[in-house]
């Protein structure tokens, strides 16, 4: 366990050197601070273009705000998540500095859950202050905004995001190369968002988690309603993440 700590503080540290928290920071705290800027402006945008056709534009609401913020985290977000953590393990393993972390007493088991457990550390910090910023930002521009189920809304996102970071280390440990981690990953999660158009699959599939933050802040959705896919998706984040050190275990490196 001692080992396991120190092996997550150096990765930690290594997030910040390589810069891949700190794109990720910028990038979320980018469209915490544009969403709500970018709803506020897109009528007076519309109505600056002389397209030679009259349409009325409905007055924006703090609604337009929230629904431009999960947009960007549920598609350029989880994108750029992919991207920067694809390789993790595949690099290690290709530069042979795994075997040095394994020959001073580091177990495989504890170097896949301490890669896991930076990069989750990574996102979770910078996705709470990115979120933080956002209902600072969109309380200036909208005052009136009521949002419903705040917490829970932010929350699933939050958890989806988190589920895909174990999917990832579950395709690195069966792939040696980081575009194969990406095609593995990105395959699951098509997979999984396809599959959430049989309403009899929608409780269970963790890709639910961003598709309901709307109903969740605009009241048609409740927080009941929610419980059971979370549940669902700590469930199989855990299994990703057993199945990754069981795998990694066997792997011939």
């Amino acid at each position: 366990m001692r080992r396991y700590w120190i092996f997550t503080k150096k990765e930690l540290i290594e997030q910040w050197k390589n810069f891949k928290g700190i794109a990720l920071g910028c990038i979320v705290l980018i469209f915490a601070m544009l969403s709500p800027v970018a709803a506020k402006l897109m009528p007076e945008i519309f109505q600056s273009i002389d397209v030679g056709v009259q349409f009325e534009i409905p007055e924006p609401t703090f609604v337009d705000a929230y629904a431009q913020f999960f947009k960007n985290m549920n598609q350029i977000v989880m994108i750029l998540i992919v991207f920067l953590f694809s390789g993790n393990i595949a690099q290690e393993i290709n530069q042979g500095t795994v075997l040095m972390m394994f020959s001073k007493g580091l177990s495989r088991s504890a170097f896949v859950l301490a890669k896991f457990t930076a990069q989750w550390v990574v996102w979770s910090l910078c996705y709470w202050i990115a979120v933080g910023v956002f209902w600072g930002y969109t309380q200036y521009l909208f005052p009136d905004q009521a949002p419903m189920n705040f917490w829970v809304a932010m929350a699933a996102l939050w958890l989806l995001i988190s589920f895909l970071l174990a999917l990832i280390n579950f395709a690195s440990v069966l792939a040696n190369q980081s575009y194969i981690t990406m095609i593995l990953a990105g395959g699951v999660m098509v997979a999984l968002y396809i599959a959430g158009t049989f309403p009899i699959m929608v409780d269970y599939l963790p890709t639910t988690l961003g598709n309901v933050n709307m109903a969740l802040i605009t009241g048609s959705a409740t927080n009941n309603d929610v419980w059971g896919t979370m549940a669902v998706t700590v469930g199989v984040s855990i299994v990703f993440l057993l199945a990754a050190a069981l795998v990694f275990q066997k792997k011939e490196i």
